[in-house]
């Protein structure tokens, strides 16, 4: 408890909308993935048995909520572009580009990239969607990087939100 009423300032002043917006398309996914929400549920079950208080440590070891947390990060990203400056001038496939230059990277366009992601438009928390995974020589973006400065205090408090509301905190 300690850790959330720490963490609580930060997240209010870095990540309200990114959070509530990730929230909001969870439930929506809850909604409409009645069996994910069961599968979920079990997890919760099983972590926290007779509505034991959540600890930091418990949450990290919930794989299915991670899995569903990033999957709906990857179907319904709080930043749709994400901007970078490039601090050296590197070539990429035959485009060079100076340092200084604001690069655009389209979030919202690779999550949905079906060269990347089998039937993108699903829901499927089994894909395994994990932070920067390479596959093919090719590197995934990671829902959770997705831009928002506050996302990285964001997605601990969402599976916080998610254990209140089933009411296990």
């Amino acid at each position: 408890m300690e850790l959330c009423t720490s963490v609580l300032p930060c997240l209010w002043l870095a990540g309200y909308e990114s959070t509530s917006g990730a929230f909001s398309f969870l439930l929506y996914v809850f909604a409409t993935h009645p069996d994910v929400q069961q599968i979920l549920q079990e997890e919760i079950d099983v972590t926290f048995p007779n509505k034991t208080l959540p600890t930091c440590n418990a949450l990290v070891q919930m794989e299915y909520l991670d899995m569903v947390v990033n999957e709906s990060l990857r179907l319904f990203p709080v930043a749709g572009r994400l901007e970078r400056v490039c601090k050296k001038d590197v070539e990429i496939k035959g485009v060079l580009i100076p340092k200084g230059t604001l690069v655009m990277v389209p979030i919202f366009i690779l999550h949905k990239d079906p060269d990347l992601w089998p039937e993108p438009e699903e829901f499927c928390p089994e894909r395994g969607v994990v932070y920067a995974l390479v596959t093919r020589g090719r590197t995934r973006m990671s829902p959770s990087l997705s831009g928002s400065p506050g996302l990285s205090l964001s997605t601990p408090s969402e599976d916080r939100l998610l254990l209140l509301s089933t009411g296990q905190e």
